[in-house]
């Protein structure tokens, strides 16, 4: 039979996915606007039967007495119209009917499909294997409510099986032709009386078991685990159990962080219960932790353990000193690292060679104080060795080449504050160094443009060069200032900008530039009489200050600086000061103090900063010398390693600078006496005063 055309909804179809979709529930109640739409094969029809009644149901709310029933693009598809039908939108439009065919807009109505039941057979028949039984369509033979035949009703405590009702044990209930514990069975989890509509319980995750009625989470795996700054190997992954954490040598505080898939499931290490912010965890070289313990509980009980062998890097000390070793030379006054390059300066050293691995063996009062800059490079082994010898491109007694020295990639900065220009006035000047393979060549010579300036504390950032002229009368008579410059292919071309604060907050004899350091667009700058503090941020190729930070009591006179990023530290008498960058202000987030007497001091004395880790050095002049290292967890930061070592003497100056790469720390020694000459020779006797030393801390 067909379909009376009158009686039917007529819509506008977009399209759809096969699938049941059905409206939102109101409460526990289906919406009066339905959309039914499956596999146009036999074995689903029941579906279609099933939604048309239901759509039949709510005739008295104003809907269509049926539902159409036609093929679309391989899919059967029922739809049931009514006063709701504006919540269907998003996948079709339904419209009221005209009377005798066409739909609105002109468009044809849908007709059945000729090999469709009729009319009658929609309302009152059912697919194969269903039973139409007050007005739905059931399976006679699992139905607890028609088992059998239709009003043929099985106990409660029954169930319904190729229908016959069969009786279910103690506490279990019939549902879908299979007794279940509604207690435990995660497919009927919390079912109730007859199993039927609202009492079928609910079917659990597959991550859930069924407990008492209730889905509960059988999870106790970890979501993500870690043990900062330790590494975990190998890579973490949830379904592995055990894992080796290697941390620095440095470390004197571990942070673990764990987090489990299951936001019911507990996590716990040491016996304490880990809260969203981890736990702190302190595994001195007097009491190693030899391994740790992740366990996890699930909602439902069950529990998984994670288990952390623990292993710090040893202590690996490379000492370093001047392959043409004499006394004076300050070697280690200045000290760079990038990866597995290494400058160390000597400001002090006589040779008489010039450019790069001239004749190191003599020297003399010719080139008394002219300098010199050390390159070592880090094998495939791991130990370091020298790699060439630098030195400025003329012998200039007292030029102090090497006194300041910075390193990025294949690019080596050397500043001689103190080479004299053609007048005879220490201007200054600064040396750029491009390496090839493994070959170095002077790239470029930066010179001093003011009378006395002492041009040549140096900060490099790829293309990208900071230098100060700390008497430079620049803005304010030996007020100092900072000049930067880019490397365009080979050349370097001074800036048309310069990061320099306004000329009134400067005076004469403030010596700005005295320490300086530099990461991304932005530059630091102390001054040796200066107790301001000067952050500049470039933005389209012009200079400004970003914010001036000052302590009570002129406190960060001469203030050594580190800048790295979005945090920056600062020295003042004892105490080392950190600030982070929020916006464009800075805030103080720790003020450090020494943690151990024997670096009190000189304590600031130099400063390195690479992401959460902080070297500050001890080195004073007439002390022994060491450095300590400061580790950031989250917000705070917590004292790592004090190392002094016990080839140090008194008055070495150990800790006089420093740099840090990854997990190396470069300090260095510029009083130590020895007369050893290279990498990791024996420290011999001490003929060599001030010669000076480096180590390399790994």
């Amino acid at each position: 039979m067909g379909l009376s055309v009158s009686k039917l909804c007529r819509f506008y179809e977009t399209p759809f996915s096969p699938g049941p979709t059905y409206c939102p529930r109101v409460g526990k109640r289906q919406r009066p606007c339905l959309v039914a739409a499956v596999p146009s094969v036999v074995d689903r029809s029941r579906e279609v039967h099933v939604a048309l009644r239901k759509a039949r149901k709510h005739r008295s709310g104003g809907w269509a007495p049926v539902g159409l029933l036609a093929v679309t693009a391989g899919c059967l598809t029922a739809v049931g119209c009514g006063p709701e039908f504006e919540a269907c939108t998003e996948t079709r439009t339904c419209a009221p009917a005209s009377e005798g065919g066409g739909g609105a807009g002109g468009e044809p109505a849908a007709q059945a499909d000729s090999g469709a039941s009729g009319a009658s057979e929609v309302e009152e028949g059912c697919g194969t294997g269903t039973t139409s039984c007050d007005e739905e369509c059931v399976d006679v033979a699992v139905s607890v409510d028609h088992c059998g035949a239709c009003g043929v009703a099985c106990d409660a405590s029954a169930t319904c099986r190729s229908g016959s009702c069969v009786a279910c044990p103690k506490g279990q209930l019939g549902c879908d032709g299979t007794c279940v514990d509604p207690g435990s069975d995660t497919t009927f989890c919390g079912a109730a009386e007859r199993c039927t509509g609202e009492d079928r319980g609910l079917a659990c995750n597959a991550q859930d078991v069924c407990q008492a009625g209730v889905c509960v989470s059988d999870s106790a795996a970890l979501q993500s685990l870690t043990l900062a700054p330790a590494t975990l190997s190998p890579k973490f992954d949830s379904e592995r159990l055990q894992y080796t954490a290697s941390f620095p040598f440095y470390t004197q505080h571990l942070t673990l962080a764990a987090v489990a898939a299951s936001p019911a499931a507990t996590v716990s290490a040491s016996g304490t219960l880990l809260s969203a912010d981890g736990i702190v965890l302190t595994p001195t070289p007097e009491e190693e932790l030899q391994s740790l313990q992740v366990d996890v509980t699930a909602q439902s009980g069950t529990e998984r353990s994670y288990e952390l062998a623990l292993e710090r890097a040893p202590l690996t000390k490379t000492y370093v000193k001047p392959f043409n070793t004499r006394a004076g030379f300050h070697f280690g006054s200045s000290v760079a690292i990038d990866g597995d390059t290494v400058v160390v300066g000597a400001p002090d050293e006589d040779g008489y060679a010039t450019g790069v691995d001239g004749d190191d063996t003599v020297g003399g009062t010719t080139g008394a104080a002219s300098g010199a800059a050390y390159v070592l490079v880090r094998g495939s082994s791991g130990k370091w060795a020298r790699q060439a010898y630098l030195k400025a491109d003329h012998v200039f007694a007292g030029a102090g080449f090497g006194a300041s020295v910075a390193v990025s990639g294949d690019t080596i900065a050397v500043g001689a504050p103190r080479l004299r220009n053609e007048s005879g006035d220490p201007a200054g000047a600064v040396f750029i160094f491009a390496r090839e393979g493994s070959s170095w060549a002077q790239q470029a010579v930066l010179k001093g443009r003011a009378e006395n300036g002492w041009f040549g504390s140096v900060a490099l950032s790829g293309e990208q060069l900071v230098a100060s002229a700390p008497r430079s009368g620049f803005v304010q008579y030996e007020g100092g200032a900072l000049f930067s410059y880019t490397r365009r292919g080979v050349a370097w071309e001074m800036d048309a900008k310069h990061p320099n604060p306004p000329s009134s907050d400067l005076s004469n004899y403030t010596w700005f530039g005295y320490r300086l350091g530099f990461s991304g667009d932005r530059v630091v700058a102390s001054g040796e009489q200066l107790s301001t503090v000067f952050v500049l941020l470039r933005s389209g190729g012009t200079w400004a200050v970003e914010q001036p930070i000052s302590l009570p009591g002129g406190a960060l006179s001469k203030a050594n600086v580190a800048l790295d990023g979005d945090t920056l530290a600062l020295s003042a008498p004892g105490v080392v000061h950190v600030f982070t960058r929020a916006g464009s202000e800075w805030i103080k987030q720790a003020s450090l103090s020494p943690f151990d007497a024997d670096a009190a001091d000189g304590f600031g004395s130099s400063l390195a900063l690479e992401g959460d880790l902080l070297v500050v050095g001890s080195g004073c002049a007439d002390c022994r010398g060491a450095f300590s290292t400061f580790v950031r967890a989250g917000e705070t930061w917590k004292d790592g390693a004090f190392v002094p070592t016990a080839q140090v003497e008194a008055g070495d100056a150990h800790g006089a600078a420093v740099a840090v790469s990854g997990t190396s720390i470069v300090v260095g020694a510029p009083g130590e006496d020895s007369s050893a000459r290279g990498v990791n020779q024996s420290a011999g006797n001490n003929a060599s005063a001030d010669s000076g030393a480096a180590y390399i801390y790994e």
